[in-house]
């Protein structure tokens, strides 16, 4: 017979055993009381035993057909089970950004002033603890230059044309802004004349990404309700062999840079 919970566990159930097994002719003895968990009060045990002697009597059944069950009773260790607590994971901070686009269109180089992107401090929550930053950089170059010849015959020349990017903190960021245009080339020039020369590079689309530096100094500006600001410059030169002079005209670039801070909310 298993064992059932002691809170269950009534007289009735003791009860219902004896009747049937008068009706099987066998008597039920109720011998060895169990430690468990479950428990029966120590009263109803006793009073189960004086009615199943009494059932077997009343029918003149020998003592030799009997059968024992083991009936739970309480004790001092009794306990109910503990219940096992949940336990709910904790929920990860959700990471949030901030995106600020700054443009320059065709813009004389050296770029002055510098493009400056950046942040207000108020573009961060309270709290925000801010954990890197990317850079998108577009850029477009267009140069014009001009080469002499002041010969009596004609000239083929070599020239390279150049135009550098640099971004500062350059100790925010882990590599260096790429320069957009290293263009060689080749051109003839008639004897005593001069030409010009056009060249418009194709997209220059870079991305840096920020180092500890940005995360620590940027948060310090943040908590000390400072703007965030990033500054792209930008420079150009030329190069000219076997010509009689050479000049760069001019140089434009625009520019279309996106910055994007990532940060999380405490809990």
């Amino acid at each position: 017979m298993r064992n059932v919970n002691g809170m269950q566990c009534k007289l009735a159930f003791v009860a219902n055993i004896a009747t049937i097994a008068v009706m099987l002719g066998v008597v039920v003895q109720v011998v060895s009381a169990q430690e468990t968990s479950y428990c029966l009060p120590t009263e109803e045990v006793r009073f189960a035993q004086a009615n199943l002697t009494m059932l077997a009597e009343s029918v003149g059944l020998p003592a030799s057909m009997s059968m024992q069950i083991d009936v739970p009773v309480c004790c001092e260790k009794c306990t109910e089970p503990t219940p096992t607590p949940s336990t709910t994971p904790p929920v990860p901070p959700q990471i949030q950004f901030s995106l600020v686009r700054c443009v320059y269109d065709d813009k004389l180089v050296p770029w002055i002033p510098p493009l400056r992107c950046g942040f207000h401090a108020d573009a961060f929550p309270a709290g925000a603890q801010l954990l890197e930053a990317v850079i998108r950089l577009e850029q477009v170059v267009k140069v014009n230059a001009t080469m002499k010849n002041a010969k009596d015959t004609p000239i083929t020349g070599e020239y390279t044309l150049c135009v550098f990017n640099s971004v500062e903190p350059a100790e925010w960021f882990n590599a260096t802004c790429p320069d957009n245009l290293k263009h060689v080339d080749n051109v003839t020039v008639e004897p005593k004349s001069w030409a010009q020369v056009y060249f418009e590079s194709e997209p220059l689309i870079a991305c840096l990404e920020s180092t500890p530096s940005f995360v620590e100094e940027a948060q310090a500006l943040v908590d000390a309700g400072e703007d965030v600001t990033v500054e792209f410059k930008t420079d150009s030169e030329m190069y000219a062999r076997r010509f009689s002079g050479a000049s760069l005209d001019r140089a434009l670039a625009c520019g279309d840079v996106e910055l994007m801070v990532f940060y999380t909310l405490p809990s």
